[in-house]
């Protein structure tokens, strides 16, 4: 490589960023978090609801619970619930309804078949599944399924 055609190929790498517009400023979406540090209350998610936020983030069971008294248009994300199937924070995994969506850890019996179903789906071969397990925690915790009995 010649001299020339070096100091062309670097003029115009060092060039190249000025010929580039910055971005024109857009909406700037407003997050809201209400966990339960403090403890979450109605007149706490009140106020956050009073601010119009875009999204609410919302931890654990309790400041769902509460975030979803204080409204039911403005969208909440739901972070490290239990069981919100049973506990009333949507109808259902597939169609949580309303303005509550999210992740969730522990799902109940009603996910047990699904993951069944992904097993088998990955290892098509599969005839056998042994689940260890305290079935004590789990029927204190969970309505137990008809068809484990």
């Amino acid at each position: 490589m010649n001299r020339r055609a070096f100091v062309t190929g670097l003029g115009a790498v060092l060039a190249a960023p000025l010929g580039v517009e910055a971005q024109q400023a857009g909406k700037v979406y407003q997050l809201a978090v209400l966990s339960n540090v403090p403890p979450p209350t109605p007149s706490l998610a009140a106020e956050i609801v009073s601010h119009k936020p875009d999204l609410i983030v919302a931890l654990p069971n309790a400041g769902v619970a509460t975030a979803k008294q204080a409204t039911s248009t403005i969208p909440i994300v739901m972070v490290y619930v239990f069981d919100p199937i049973r506990v009333g924070l949507v109808a259902s995994l597939a169609r949580p309804g309303g303005n509550v969506t999210g992740l969730t850890f522990d799902v109940g019996p009603e996910m047990v078949g699904k993951y069944l179903e992904l097993l088998k789906e990955v290892l098509p071969n599969i005839s056998f599944v042994g689940v260890a397990g305290n079935p004590e925690l789990c029927r204190a915790r969970w309505r137990p399924h008809s068809s484990w009995e």
